[in-house]
């Protein structure tokens, strides 16, 4: 009888502790958002090249920029964000990292980091583009954004005429 009492009280044990699990999870779940960003470039605050001066010509980049940001969460729409930014390219094409700061409307920031790659292609007559790509992480935040946690992959594309253009998607949670 006494094992019977304890094998039951351990089945009902186990049952509570799924249970508790399975609600911990989804209430993490219903605090995910999936989200989208559209960027666009501001201005150039400052940019610095160099040439290592190995045989294929490899570039150097850091620069920063301010970038204007739309969004579907009210939280990061309409802000500003600073890009700083490395590149390691030939003739235009190769990688870049980086980390963005979000300038939120009630003061606070959050942040993140960023890594991918990026071709240039020539048209007729000289005209150029840089499609990009790549996947970011949110690592922290100040006041409402302290605990920010996400991930997100972007496209864009850089040209003469419309600057840098980007779409971020992806969840996050703060």
């Amino acid at each position: 009888m006494m094992k019977r009492i304890a094998v039951t009280l351990g089945v009902v044990a186990a049952l509570l502790a799924l249970s508790a699990a399975c609600f911990e999870r989804n209430a993490d779940a219903a605090d995910r958002k999936k989200v989208t960003w559209n960027g666009k470039s501001v201005r150039l605050i400052s940019e610095t090249k160099a040439n290592p001066g190995d045989p294929q010509n490899r570039e150097i980049v850091q620069s920063v920029r301010l970038d204007g940001l739309t969004s579907t969460d009210p939280n990061f729409d309409g802000i500003d964000v600073h890009i700083y930014e490395q590149d390691d390219q030939i003739a235009g094409t190769g990688t870049h990292r980086g980390y963005t700061v979000y300038l939120h409307k009630n003061g606070d920031k959050s942040f993140d980091k960023f890594e991918g790659t990026h071709r240039t292609i020539t048209k007729d007559g000289g005209a150029w583009e840089t499609p990009f790509e790549g996947r970011g992480q949110f690592i922290g935040g100040t006041g409402k954004f302290k605990d920010i946690q996400g991930i997100y992959t972007y496209t864009g594309k850089i040209t003469p005429e419309g600057g840098v253009q980007y779409v971020q998607e992806g969840e996050v949670q703060y």
